[in-house]
């Protein structure tokens, strides 16, 4: 028998991990994009986040793909964005608007994403050049 505990300090860096994690598959996706000459999106979802590639006309889920694999977020963890300006819906039928796109030229939708919870909200910008910057704004309250 065995006791698993999570202090705040482990909950903090997972935190952290997560979002470092979010920076770093966009930053892969607009790699594969520029050096595979595909056009990605991120498109989030009510719990979590998916990867698509344009498909001729046609957005596709990257489900098999084991980097860009769709991701759902912890319990009790809030994704939302700013795109372009616009808060980002995530709901059904809201899909379109709730992308961000990874060109193949190297730049990407100008958008912001909040990552929180209860103890801890990070933001990722990413600006038109593909530049991502990721901070620690404020301590959640």
């Amino acid at each position: 028998f065995a006791v698993l505990k999570v202090n705040d300090r482990s909950r903090a860096e997972s935190a952290q991990q997560e979002a470092e994690r979010l920076a770093a598959l966009l930053k892969l996706s607009s790699e594969e994009a520029v050096l595979q000459a595909h056009e990605f999106a991120l498109q989030l979802t009510a719990g979590g986040y998916e990867f698509l590639r344009l498909d001729k006309d046609t957005w596709k889920l990257l489900q098999d793909d084991e980097l860009l694999r769709p991701r759902r977020l912890p319990v009790g963890v809030e994704l939302s964005a700013t795109i372009e300006g616009d808060i980002a819906p995530q709901g059904e039928g809201d899909e379109q608007r709730s992308r961000i796109y990874v060109l193949s030229s190297g730049e990407m939708t100008a958008f912001t994403l909040e990552r929180r919870d209860a103890k801890s909200h990070y933001r990722l910008r990413g600006e038109p050049n593909g530049k991502l910057v990721l901070s620690e704004p404020e301590a959640a309250p």
